[in-house]
């Protein structure tokens, strides 16, 4: 997607709700989320500090979220109706609770979220979803 500022962002509707693409039965998504060593290298590397900013950036956005999951789930809970299959259940909406660590602290929750963005960078599984991907769909 672009934004108006001309700033291209990547937003993946496959990974609603914690839904994850499947083959054959098996879970093709094992990173919780992708950012792949790909996205590293245009931020700068793990020592630039574009990718300190980067850090700092999704803490306070997930700080942001954090503080307003109450109005998230509410929400949300008035979408339940709207027959969108990864959003039908209770379930569905614990989900976002359990996403947004409401049971930790914010340092906890913090720690936690830093160390899925490193878990997110070294997932060998993203990248072989890449490549199966370009090997598909070589346009």
């Amino acid at each position: 997607m672009v934004a108006d500022t001309g700033q291209l962002f990547h937003i993946d509707f496959a990974h609603f709700l914690g839904n994850t693409m499947k083959f054959a039965g098996y879970n093709r998504e094992t990173a919780p989320f992708v950012m792949t060593a790909e996205y590293l290298e245009v931020i700068g590397g793990e020592d630039s500090e574009n990718y300190v900013s980067f850090l700092k950036l999704s803490i306070f956005c997930f700080q942001m979220l954090r503080a307003n999951r109450n109005i998230i789930l509410i929400l949300f809970s008035l979408m339940v109706r709207a027959n969108i299959p990864e959003l039908s259940t209770l379930h569905d909406l614990m989900y976002i609770n359990k996403a947004l660590c409401a049971h930790m602290d914010d340092e906890e929750a913090n720690k936690h979220f830093l160390q899925l963005i490193h878990a997110s960078i070294k997932s060998r599984g993203t990248r072989i979803n890449f490549l199966i991907h370009n090997l598909v769909h070589p346009d």
